[in-house]
């Protein structure tokens, strides 16, 4: 897998909005979406989508004078290269580092027995 920046959260909560939809989408659609709490202004959103294009996370669109705005990265393998990173970094390249961190949270007995099913079907979702 290509190594993918991190992005920032509030790239992230665009991220998010492009992510949900199935369709491109101009500054205001994302705007539109974006919840209450999460409001930008209209610049500061067009600056959002211009930086996560040049990271390579969106692809654009010519509609007149404005552009729309698509995911060339699913969520999906966003997660996937952020967790390689943090393996690799924090964890030293040991996944059973990561595991054993999780473990030694607040982490109840039904989530670990859930935890387990999933490494032991390979990393395989049931749904």
């Amino acid at each position: 897998m290509n190594k993918l920046p991190k992005i920032s959260d509030s790239e992230y909560e665009v991220m998010e909005v492009l992510w949900a939809s199935d369709d491109y989408m101009e500054i205001s659609d994302v705007m539109n979406a974006l919840s209450k709490e999460k409001q930008r202004a209209y610049n500061t959103v067009g600056t959002f989508l211009i930086r996560l294009t040049e990271k390579g996370f969106l692809k654009t669109k010519k509609h007149g004078r404005a552009n729309s705005y698509f995911p060339a990265v699913s969520e999906e393998e966003y997660i996937k290269a952020q967790t390689e990173e943090f393996v690799r970094t924090i964890c030293r390249g040991s996944k059973r580092s990561l595991i054993a961190a999780l473990c030694d949270t607040d982490t109840d007995d039904k989530e670990l027995d859930e935890l387990m099913k999933f490494v032991e079907s390979g990393g395989k979702s049931d749904g």
